[in-house]
């Protein structure tokens, strides 16, 4: 599409080749990005869980880079069929997989950098009480629950809004999107 002087949008003869070239290049730049995130991720998975000490901030970003491992590589995978079209496709069910996967990984990721927000904010507000009052295994605990209880809620989702139920119910699903 190009925009003439009069204003109006006319179609450029070589308008799909420019799109199918920036889709590319944001794909390519898409890879490059994610497989920085990859060996990020994984050197601060290697760090941590050879450190003998572990603090409580140290057990939250262990997972946290856990689940950013987990999703950089499946959306790694999953963008490879994009990049060499024609080429390479993948069958409905692993791209299935791919994006259920990336999608649970995420939101685990979310979550616990919200617990890790809400231990920080304690620790500020309350640096008195904060080291002599806290659980001891709180942090263990809460990424075991923060784990299990968003693959609870993503599968509640994928069931509710997909194949669980048979048709899908757009009340359940919007219930539980909301929740």
């Amino acid at each position: 599409m190009e925009l003439r002087g009069s204003g109006q949008l006319t179609e450029s003869p070589s308008g799909g080749q420019e799109d199918a070239t920036f889709n590319l290049l944001i794909l390519a730049l898409t890879e490059t990005l994610s497989l920085g995130g990859l060996l990020g991720n994984g050197a601060v998975l290697w760090l941590l869980s050879s450190n003998v000490y572990r603090n409580p901030f140290a057990i939250y970003l262990l997972d946290v880079a856990c689940a950013d491992l987990i999703f950089l590589g499946c959306h790694m995978v999953a963008v490879v069929p994009d990049l060499l079209r024609g080429q390479l496709d993948f069958p409905a069910f692993v791209q299935t997989s791919l994006a259920t996967l990336r999608f649970f990984c995420y939101i685990v990721g979310l979550s616990l950098l919200a617990a890790v927000s809400l231990e920080q904010c304690l620790a500020s507000l309350f640096p008195a009480w904060y080291p002599c009052r806290r659980p001891r295994h709180l942090t263990t605990c809460v990424c075991a629950l923060t784990w299990a209880l968003c693959l609870l809620l993503h599968l509640l989702l994928s069931g509710a809004c997909t194949q669980f139920f048979g048709e899908p119910s757009r009340h359940w699903c919007r219930t539980l999107w909301l929740v």
